[in-house]
Order: structure tokens, then sequence, then C-alpha cells
């Protein structure tokens, strides 16, 4: 940092006070006077744009923010010991409780081993911290855990594949999406029901390279998709009041009231904590209604085969 000192000479403003001096007296002048001499006489060099490398040693012209965290794991903000809380909870300066060292994590270094009782490790600044399972020596549990997580990832596959194939097969026979998302192949399977959505999922993990964008994106859609289902549910209930309904939800429009209500509160909130996720579900979900206002619903199908089944369970109930 360089700090620039002005002064004025006293002479300027005469030898008051100055009785029996011979050399020139010098006095601050205000700091607003001096940034204004200092600003004045330097000029404002041109922003150019230059690759991240050719940077070194410039100075940037604007605030320059990352859109991941550094380092993108925890780490320690300082030199210290990772250990177990329990081990101190009771150790007082009469009774200090005595810890043996059994590695040191250095910056870049990765600790993959266990912590016991009566075990700490010697930890430098900024040092990835030791798994939080295994830093009290559980490590059967994080097995556990870990592969517990991994079996249910696995099995929510099928059913997530399930659904939303049905769902865009469903919706292309009716009309709402491309017809040829219905097609099925010799084994009466919706192939490309199937393919696409997984293709863009695949296709959105490689090109943004960030899970929580993706997390956060389901979530938005999932958020919408609430609301507007609580909305229809209390349209029905005041349009068709009398309409006859196997299931009634308890609480009526009250409860699904509430329940669009925090549905919204989830919508506006993504905008809030990641505004990248929000911004691309809310796209995606703009283009499929561009293309129902100025295609699809001129080409719905009448009879859909679902409301076919349905005309004729209820023809079979009141013949019996």
């Amino acid at each position: 940092m360089l700090a620039v000192l002005l002064w004025r000479d006293g002479a300027e403003h005469g030898a008051a006070g100055r009785k029996g001096r011979t050399d020139p007296v010098r006095e601050m002048i205000p700091l607003e006077e001096a940034r204004a001499l200092v600003c004045g006489a330097v000029e404002k060099l041109p922003v150019e744009t230059v690759e991240l490398l050719d940077a070194v040693g410039r100075v940037v012209a604007a605030d320059q923010t990352s859109d991941i965290d550094v380092a993108p794991f925890a780490h320690s903000a300082m030199d210290g010991f990772a250990l177990r809380a329990a081990e101190i909870a009771e150790a007082t300066e009469e009774a200090p409780a005595t810890l043996r060292v059994i590695a040191e994590i250095g910056a870049g270094d990765v600790f993959e081993g266990t912590i016991d009782d009566g075990e700490c490790v010697r930890i430098m600044t900024g040092a990835p911290l030791p798994d939080a399972l295994n830093a009290v020596g559980e490590t059967g549990l994080a097995t556990f855990v870990n592969y517990a997580g991994l079996a249910g990832l696995v099995a929510s596959f099928f059913s997530i594949v399930f659904a939303y194939s049905r769902q865009l097969f469903a919706l292309s026979r009716a009309g709402y999406l491309p017809r040829f998302l219905s097609v099925t192949n010799g084994r009466k399977t919706p192939t490309w029901a199937l393919l696409v959505p997984g293709g863009i999922g695949f296709v959105l993990a490689s090109a943004l390279q960030n899970g929580d964008i993706l997390i956060n994106i389901a979530v938005f859609a999932a958020a919408i998709s609430y609301a507007l289902m609580n909305l229809s549910h209390i349209v029905l209930r005041v349009k068709e009041p009398d309409l006859e309904r196997p299931y009634k939800t308890p609480g009526g429009v009250v409860t699904t009231g509430i329940a669009f209500v925090l549905s919204c509160v989830a919508v506006v909130a993504t905008f809030f904590v990641d505004v990248t996720a929000a911004l691309c579900a809310a796209g995606a979900m703009a283009c499929f209604v561009a293309y129902f206002l100025l295609y699809s619903r001129k080409h719905l199908v009448a009879n859909a085969p679902e409301e076919e089944f349905a005309c004729l369970a209820a023809a079979e109930s009141e013949l019996r």
C-alpha cells in the first residue's frame, strides 16, 4: 500500500507563531484536499480484458465474485488441532486434557484416517477438515450411511424415470407435448419419453458442473408444481362443489390454501437462495408455456385415452 503525505509550506500563510525560527514550518493539509490533489494528478488507465494468467500483477477494474466456494471443501481457518469435542468438554486449567497427535494435515493434504479416543491431528490453515463421522472414530457408521444413501439414490432412479416417462407419454398423447414423445417401440415402451428427459439432465449436469444448482432447479420446479396443484384443487372445489370425489382433503380449501401460500413462499425463496437455478427452471417452464400457447393448444386430442377410460368406467358403474 502506498501512503502519500502532503504538506503545505507555512510561509504561504505568514510567519505568525514562528518568531525566532528561520526554517520553513510545514503543516498537514486536510485529507479531502490531499485526496483531490492525488486523484487529479493520476491518470485513470483504460480497462482491458485479459486471460486469467495474464492478469497477474494487474489491478482489477471491478469487484470479482466467485460463484463457487473457495476452497471447495470445509477447511480450517487457522492453525490448530482437529479433535473430538467430547475430549475437551470437561477440561480445565487444573485438569487439562492430554491428547496424542497422530498426524499433521498441511494445506493441500488430505487426512483419510480416523481420530479415536485420546487422539488429535495437527492441522494448518487452509487444510481440509477430517470427515465428520470418521473424526469421531465411527468408521462403521460412516460406511453404513454412505452405502445406505447410495442405495436410496439408486432405488429412486426407477421411480423417477418411470414417473417422468409416464407423464411425458400421457401429455404427448393428449397433444400437449410433441407427438414423437408418445411413440412406442415393439415392446410398447415410450422410448423417446425415456431418453429425452434423461438426455436433458445429462446435458445440464455436464454444462453446469454443479450439483447444488441441479438440486435447486428440481426444488424450484417442484414448488411451482405444488403451487399449481393446490390452486387447481381450490378452483375445482369452488367451480364444482357437488362433484363426486372418492377422496376429500381434510380441511378442504383451508388446508389447500395454506399449502398454496407455503408453496408460493418456497418459489420466491428460491430466487434468494439460487438465482441461477430459479432462472433456469423458470426459463424452461416459460418455453413449455410458449409452446402450449403458440401450438399445442390448437392441436389437442379431443378424447385422450385417459378420458375415454374414465368414461368407460363411469358407464360400467351405471350398468351395475
